[in-house]
């Protein structure tokens, strides 16, 4: 039957997205070892969860039960915890000669099988909450956010030690393309308010539109074959399939182009949420309500069209592959395991009612097959069931009361085990895929993890940790972003700008006092390419500069090294000032500056934003003038003197 192998084609098409065809994905916060005194331990983290045959998790594993494999080669497991609702068991990584990883602050160690809390974990958590604003008018999505709501303001009134506890909720919204952040949320009355504003917002007819776009394509279809074809017909109708297919095909594209901007509208916005929660330090859950997302836009209508002329199918099906959201799924994938964020997709429209039930269906030939509604379902549910399985997160489908589910998915995701192991080769910003298996495993277990991951850069680490810190949500969250209230070096940044033959001619200052330069040099007196400098720029028309970078030298000022400079003192020390010059287009710009100490591992991030000039100064200013048309104050650190 053509709707059933339809179905068929669908769920293997949507499987067969393996790993291997996953753009690189997991980015991981590593150093390069070539300027660093110390041997320097670069550690990658696998989440893993492992299930037996009635789905129930499996406990008790230890290291030695794992086998860990990046890109085919099996690495050795340097760190295990076990981590459950109650206790987790933990061994520390095994010793690598040289000292610590100076990017990661590492507890002090513990016992092999030692008991602790989660609320002793060293990986702090984030939870977010995005609520999709399109699929609220949609039918149950609204009880849902209710129900979904009552969930969260219980386990954000949860008190401590509980394993329930929360450090806050971070709360967004999309609707279309754009995004809304809250911030961090602690309480339940926060949440309800929030929840309760968006509830009454008006729904958007386009999107409404939009969703409603493939119903509106098969009762066109159906109207038009019984207006060609008005007996029943029990065998091809030439009348319909052979003369007017094309008008019929015109109306499944465009419900094909309908749903394809709206998954594109949807993945955008996902897009953004995950960049904003990217930023965060450990490991980060995003809860996203949805009605659905389409792996293949427009396919529902095909395959009607395809039973009413089963014929055509050769020339239906070039259309239906042709239409295929798969790669922008995988890449949103890609982009959640970069940020270190697991899904959990919550299908926001429940239960539904097959809508081939209707009574407008009052003839046999054109009422659309049982199975349509299979290959609708399974239409929208696949892009929630790919992304939580890439990602090792959730997918609740089929739900009306959520909060039993939600609460099981969480408990499965706050369990399970945490692998570590030490890359074998340097930083490339290169893709490797993860492999996980239980040795001796019985019949039935199944491992859930992310599939790959990407060993990053240090280049790529602070060009991203500084176009983050521009985002609204670090805004919001400064304090909890990386480089803390950004006083971590002591260093300020000052900026000028000049209008220069129709370009912006950018100064940026970073100083970097006498009394900090001491405090570098007392803990260790290396002083060639001490500091690493970074700066970047971005426009919010989605213009950006490249990552620029330059080594400096901390300056020799009487020779003072090591101990010496701890009883120097710092008026003595000559402050440290360098100059990067930028050449751009003349628009409103975000510049960010990180700058790193090489040898600590510290690392402090500036920004500023240059307002572009006014539209008089720019008349009056003339080419090669140099005239300055906009100043920006001093940033960060108190300027030194």
């Amino acid at each position: 039957m053509p709707v059933a192998s339809a179905l068929v084609w669908l769920l293997t098409s949507v499987a067969s997205a393996q790993p291997g065809s996953l753009a690189p994905e997991q980015q991981e916060r590593v150093r390069d070892s070539g300027l660093v005194d110390a041997v320097t331990v670069r550690l990658v983290e696998v989440w893993v969860r492992v299930y037996d045959a009635r789905s129930q998790p499996v406990t008790g594993l230890s290291a030695e039960d794992f086998e860990l494999r990046e890109d085919g080669a099996l690495v050795p497991v340097v760190g295990f915890e076990e981590l459950a609702a109650d206790a987790r068991r933990s061994l520390e990584p095994a010793p690598v000669a040289g000292g610590e990883d100076v990017d990661r602050p590492r507890p002090a160690a513990r016992p092999a099988g030692q008991v602790r809390s989660p609320a002793a974990s060293s990986p702090r958590s984030t939870t977010a909450l995005l609520v999709d604003f399109d699929a609220l008018p949609l039918a149950g999505s609204s009880l849902q956010l209710r129900t979904l709501g009552e969930w969260i303001t219980g386990r954000a009134g949860s008190p401590p030690g509980t394993g329930q506890e929360r450090e806050g909720w971070i709360l967004m919204a999309m609707r279309g393309g754009s995004l809304e952040t809250r911030g961090l949320v602690h309480s339940a009355e926060e949440i309800d308010a929030w929840l309760e504003e968006l509830g009454s917002r008006r729904p958007d007819a386009r999107a409404i539109q939009m969703a409603a776009a493939t119903r509106r394509a098969i009762g066109s279809i159906a109207a038009s074959y019984e207006a060609r074809c008005p007996q029943e017909q029990g065998v091809y109708c030439d009348a319909f399939c052979g003369h007017t297919l094309e008008n019929a095909l015109v109306s499944a594209q465009q419900a094909e182009r309908e749903e394809r901007r709206l998954v594109e509208d949807r993945a955008s916005a996902l897009e953004k949420a995950l960049f904003a929660l990217g930023g965060l330090e450990g490991p980060k859950t995003l809860l996203l309500l949805t009605d659905g997302m389409v792996a293949r836009p427009g396919l529902a209508a095909y395959t009607y069209l395809e039973q009413l002329c089963p014929g055509e199918a050769d020339q239906i099906r070039r259309l239906m592959i042709a239409s295929d959201a798969i790669p922008m799924l995988q890449q949103l994938a890609t982009r959640a395991n970069a940020e270190e964020v697991r899904l959990v997709m919550i299908d926001g429209g429940g239960l539904r009612t097959p809508s081939t039930g209707s009574v407008e269906w009052n003839r046999a030939d054109t009422a659309p097959a049982a199975l349509l509604d299979q290959v609708e379902r399974a239409n929208d549910q696949a892009p929630l069931t790919l992304l939580a399985a890439e990602t090792g997160g959730e997918a609740i489908l089929e739900a009306n009361d959520l909060a039993t589910p939600l609460e099981k998915a969480m408990r499965r995701l706050d369990s399970g085990y945490l692998l570590s192991f030490e890359p074998p080769h340097a930083p490339s910003g290169e893709r490797h895929f993860l492999d996980v298996k239980i040795k001796g495993a019985r019949r039935g277990w199944r491992v859930a993890h992310r599939r790959t991951y990407v060993d990053k850069t240090l280049e790529q680490s602070l060009a991203d940790s500084i176009r983050w810190r521009e985002s609204s949500l670090a805004r919001q969250l400064v304090e909890r972003g990386p480089g803390g209230d950004g006083s971590g070096l002591g260093a300020s940044l000052s900026s000028r700008c000049e209008l220069r033959q129709e370009r912006m001619h950018i100064e940026l200052e970073v100083l970097l006092g006498g009394e900090a330069l001491a405090r570098r040099l007392a803990f260790d007196d290396r002083r060639a390419e001490r500091l690493r400098l970074w700066a970047h720029g971005s426009t919010a028309e989605g213009w950006e500069t490249t990552a620029r970078q330059r080594f400096l030298d901390l300056p020799a000022d009487g020779g003072a090294t090591g101990s010496a400079a701890e009883h120097r003192e710092p008026s003595s020390m000559a402050a440290l000032r360098t100059t990067i010059e930028l050449e751009l287009p003349i628009t409103e710009w975000s510049l960010g500056v990180g700058l790193r100490d090489e040898v600590s591992g510290e690392t402090q991030y500036l920004s500023t934003a240059l307002v572009a000039p006014r539209d008089e100064a720019r008349e009056e200013s003339r080419p090669g003038a140099g005239r300055v048309v906009c100043v920006v104050p001093t940033v960060g650190g108190a300027v030194p003197p």
